[in-house]
């Protein structure tokens, strides 16, 4: 394999032209320190939230110009919309972290699962699987959290870096 032929390990970020669109490259990040991919990802997560909320102004601004095109109706554009559009952009990124938090509690059950005991630098792609990127720390929490209240394992350890923690379940 390239890790074991370089002793470099990759994190792959797809980019697009908007969110909907198919990947045109991979952002690439070689690298030997496992610390790197949580920096990486909370750096890309954060980067991608921004890009994500450009892509809607955006969107915002060409559909009020087409809208200021069209003949008068009975109703005005803001009349019409049941959110303002900053209401309608939290929602939205309510529900795609509502998302990826339950995606990595499923993460965490099926790792826990296999094992009673995971430390967590070398295990990012299982924790985030295809949250990857998207997600970051503060969702991991979340759901750590979340499996937490539910019973399926133990608290995480609030005075280190998250990374640096270790996944018990609450028989081991």
């Amino acid at each position: 394999s390239t890790t074991q032929d370089t002793r470099y390990d990759t994190f792959c970020v797809p980019v697009r032209r908007r969110p909907t669109h198919l990947p045109l490259f991979l952002l690439v990040l070689f690298f030997r320190n496992p610390v790197a991919p949580w920096k990486f990802n909370d750096a890309v997560s954060g980067a991608n939230a921004d890009w994500r909320a450009a892509c809607r102004e955006e969107d915002l601004a060409e559909e009020l110009a087409r809208k200021s095109q069209e003949p008068d109706g009975l109703f005005t554009y803001d009349e019409v919309r049941s959110q303002s559009p900053e209401e309608e952009a939290a929602e939205i990124e309510r529900k795609l972290e509502a998302e990826w938090i339950s995606q990595i509690g499923d993460n965490l059950r099926q790792l826990v699962a296999k094992e009673s005991s995971i430390p967590l630098l070398g295990k990012i792609n299982d924790i985030y699987g295809p949250t990857l990127g998207q997600a970051r720390e503060k969702h991991l929490r979340a759901a750590w959290d979340a499996l937490v209240k539910a019973g399926f394992i133990k608290p995480r350890n609030t005075k280190i870096k998250i990374y640096k923690d270790t996944l018990t379940g609450r028989h081991g």
